[in-house]
C-alpha cells in the first residue's frame, strides 16, 4: 500500500510545478523516513532547461516538505526565464546569445563562437579554455543561454561574466563619472571596444564592478562547427 504522505506530497509537488508556469516535469519524489525523523529527507527528480537551453534532469532535496515545494517554485522560476529565451531563439532559427565583448574575447584567442559553441551545448556545465602561448587565457561558459567568458588584462582588472572588476582603490568623484561614458576609458586594450559604454559602477571598497552596456546578437544554428572527432 502506498504512503499517504508520499502520495500527498507528490501531488503537492506537481501542482506546484503546474502553477508555476516553468515547463517542469515531474519524474520522481520520495521521501527516506517519516517526516519526524531527524534522519527524514524528501527529494524530486525535475526535468528542466540548462545552461545550453536543453532539457535535463536535476534533483533537489532538503530535509523538509515544504521547503522541497519552494525548491521546485525556484527551479521552475529558472526554466520559465530560459524557456522564454528558448522560444525567442528557436523562432529565429539561434541557439545562444553572445555579447560584443565575449565575441572579441574568442576571437582575440583565435577562436570563434561557432567553434566553441557546440562542445558547450554537449556539456553546459563545462568551461571551455583557451590559452594562447602569446595572450591572457579565455574561459567561456553558457549561462542562460549566453555565451559568456572571463579574462584576465593584469593584475588589478579582469572580466568575468557579464561585467569588468577593478581591483583597488578609486576616487568616488572620478567613479560617479565613469556611467556613460566608452569601456575603453578604463585601460586602452583591444578587449575594451569603445562602442561599449558603461551602464552602473558599484565600489566595493577593495574592488570595484563595473557593469558595461554591451550590444548581443544571435547565434544561429548554422554557425555552430562539428566537433573533431
Amino acid at each position: 500500500m502506498s504512503d499517504p504522505g508520499h502520495t500527498d506530497l507528490r501531488r503537492a509537488a506537481i501542482e506546484t510545478a503546474e502553477n508555476s508556469n516553468g515547463g517542469l516535469i515531474i519524474e520522481n519524489v520520495d521521501e527516506i523516513g517519516a517526516s519526524s525523523d531527524c534522519n527524514y529527507r524528501a527529494r524530486a527528480t525535475l526535468i528542466t532547461l540548462n545552461n545550453a537551453l536543453l532539457p535535463m534532469a536535476q534533483r533537489v532535496e532538503t530535509s523538509d516538505r515544504q521547503d522541497l515545494l519552494e525548491l521546485i517554485k525556484e527551479v521552475a522560476a529558472t526554466s520559465r526565464r530560459r524557456a522564454r529565451l528558448q522560444r525567442f531563439l528557436t523562432m529565429r532559427g539561434a541557439v545562444a546569445l553572445v555579447d560584443v565583448v565575449t565575441e572579441a574575447a574568442l576571437s582575440y584567442a583565435d577562436q570563434t563562437v561557432g567553434s566553441i559553441l557546440p562542445d558547450l551545448m554537449a556539456q553546459p556545465s563545462n568551461l571551455f579554455t583557451i590559452a594562447p602561448l602569446t595572450r591572457p587565457a579565455v574561459k567561456a561558459w553558457l549561462e542562460d543561454g549566453r555565451l559568456v567568458c572571463a579574462f584576465e588584462l593584469d593584475q588589478h582588472l579582469r572580466w568575468h561574466g557579464d561585467r569588468l572588476i577593478l581591483r583597488g582603490l578609486m576616487p568616488s568623484i572620478y567613479i560617479s563619472g565613469l556611467v556613460g561614458k566608452p569601456l575603453s576609458i578604463i585601460a586602452d586594450h583591444p578587449l575594451l571596444s569603445s562602442d561599449v559604454t558603461i551602464k552602473a559602477v558599484n565600489d566595493f571598497g577593495s574592488e570595484i564592478e563595473i557593469l558595461p552596456k554591451a550590444r548581443s546578437r544571435l547565434v544561429a544554428r548554422a554557425e555552430l562547427q562539428p566537433s573533431p572527432a
